[in-house]
């Protein structure tokens, strides 16, 4: 699939979403840290990938080796830190509650826009948006 068809499917999910929360978290956390953490030196190069070879390719990135396993207890410590206390919640609820729907989707449009890579937008497309669009119909 070419990257401008990938970016249309993408818009249409967006456009679809309904919840502010979601909406927040896509554009202030979740698309930052796929842009940031799940790019690749061969991006560029990525083009001439199947959508099964980049499948695979990041299933074997993200396959942990038997060292860097963690039980359940580590990650929930490590999880512990992570979260965040009452007035770091009472300020996102804020951000939140002042935003408007369409310019989060705006802005969401935006980064989509501005990707690429067509592994990046593999990643949104297969693995982030289905989530964010089924724990909205689930909120519904």
């Amino acid at each position: 699939m070419k990257k401008k068809k990938v970016k249309e499917i993408l818009h249409e999910m967006v456009d679809s979403l309904d919840n502010k929360y979601i909406l927040y978290d896509l554009k202030e956390n979740i698309f930052p840290y796929v842009i940031e953490y799940r790019s690749k030196k061969t991006d560029n190069d990525d083009d001439d990938l199947t959508v099964n070879q980049i499948k695979r390719l990041d299933e074997m990135i993200s396959r942990p080796d038997d060292q860097e396993a963690l039980t359940l207890n580590e990650v929930k410590k490590s999880f512990a830190k992570w979260l965040p206390d009452k007035d770091t919640q009472l300020k996102r609820e804020k951000k939140i509650s002042i935003a408007s729907k369409k310019k989060l989707k705006e802005k969401l449009h935006k980064i989509v826009d501005d990707i690429k890579s067509k592994y990046l937008l593999t990643v949104l497309l297969d693995e982030i948006m289905p989530d964010a669009l089924n724990k909205n119909n689930h909120e519904q």
